[in-house]
């Protein structure tokens, strides 16, 4: 899975997940060159996508990817610091 929005988007128009779908927070890192890309996704999936790590090859980039799945209300909001200021750097 890759963003298709920002994940401060996430903030301002949160969604309530479909019956039998979970939270998600997915994080994939790519490298190209020098350059290092993390992307979040905050969004909503089916349970089978959840736990779930990996590669994915896009735009001519391999991205190591985690997702993770909870259920609460906003659980997926935030990222991890650790990932966060790795994304700010």
């Amino acid at each position: 899975m890759f963003p298709a929005i920002s994940p401060l988007d996430c903030l301002k128009f949160p969604q309530e997940c479909p019956v039998g779908q979970r939270c998600i927070a997915s994080t994939a890192v790519g490298v190209k060159g020098s350059m290092s890309i993390v992307l979040y996704e905050r969004s909503c999936a089916l349970p089978l996508q959840c736990d779930l790590s990996g590669q994915k090859h896009a735009a001519g980039i391999n991205f190591n990817y985690t997702n993770e799945c909870c259920d609460t209300d906003l659980c997926n909001t935030a990222a991890p610091i650790t990932n966060l200021l790795y994304f700010l750097l």
